[in-house]
């Protein structure tokens, strides 16, 4: 599994640093982004490698999964934009000078969260993905109950200058599509959190809901490290340092 955490910074000379959003911190702020792979269970998971890189708002990150055959689902913003899936280019008059240019989509791209509010909140389903874990203080007896919430899916055309130049995109301008998936707690004016994936046009709802909850396994550790053994305390610049730093704390 891959995750990312966010790394507050106050100077622009480390490694990578740049005003950008973090999921860790909830908002853009300057920091480094630790993108990370892991092997994970409902149980424990162990840190393979670290990057400093962005994560699923960052198209550049999604294209590089896709040029290596990784199926994605990755958290993301509410103002990332797309076309909506059945959206399609229409051809561009020729001007009789130069090449012929290619086919644009008629509108333009909106966010996300303007899809998601269009879509509606009625559209949600109640879905569960896994049983509580048990805590000391439970009755054993007792049932520890469900993980549940309320979500839907879309499918997207992920938009913005990255992808409309990158190597996914047809000669025909049709733009790559891919999945929405959008939870909405019920009685809130909009969307809590959004999440974009490249797995199959049938892949079942439960599905997308399964796997994109399974992170909570790793924000879990991350929780720890950072809290417990202070892996967002590193203050070196190099990248070098900073690698044996994430490297030692969870070992």
């Amino acid at each position: 599994m891959v995750d990312d955490s966010g790394i507050p910074k106050d100077g622009k000379a480390s490694a990578c640093v740049a005003r950008q959003y973090s999921g860790t911190l909830g908002k853009v702020a300057n920091c480094q982004i630790a993108v990370t792979v892991h092997a994970a269970t409902d149980t424990a998971s162990a840190v393979l490698n670290w990057r400093l890189a962005g994560y699923g708002q960052v198209a550049e990150f999604r294209q590089g999964l896709t040029e290596r055959g990784i199926a994605y689902i990755v958290a993301t913003t509410s103002s990332t934009t797309a076309q909506p899936g059945d959206a399609q280019p229409v051809q561009v008059p020729y001007a009789g000078v130069g090449p012929h240019p290619t086919p644009r989509y008629p509108h333009p791209a909106r966010s996300l969260k303007h899809l998601a509010l269009t879509h509606g909140a009625d559209a949600t389903t109640l879905v569960r993905w896994r049983a509580r874990l048990p805590t000391p203080d439970r009755d054993p007896d007792q049932p520890a109950g469900e993980l549940s919430g309320h979500f839907f899916a879309l499918r997207v055309r992920p938009a913005g200058r990255a992808v409309r130049r990158g190597p996914h995109r047809g000669d025909d301008g049709v733009l790559p599509e891919c999945w929405l998936l959008v939870q909405w707690p019920p009685g809130q004016d909009e969307p809590s959190d959004y999440w974009l994936s490249d797995l199959p046009a049938d892949t079942p709802l439960a599905e997308l809901v399964r796997l994109a909850k399974s992170r909570w396994r790793i924000e879990h550790d991350y929780r720890e490290l950072n809290t417990a053994l202070g892996l967002d305390h590193f203050e070196g610049r190099s990248w070098t340092g900073w690698h044996r730093h994430v490297t030692l704390t969870p070992t």
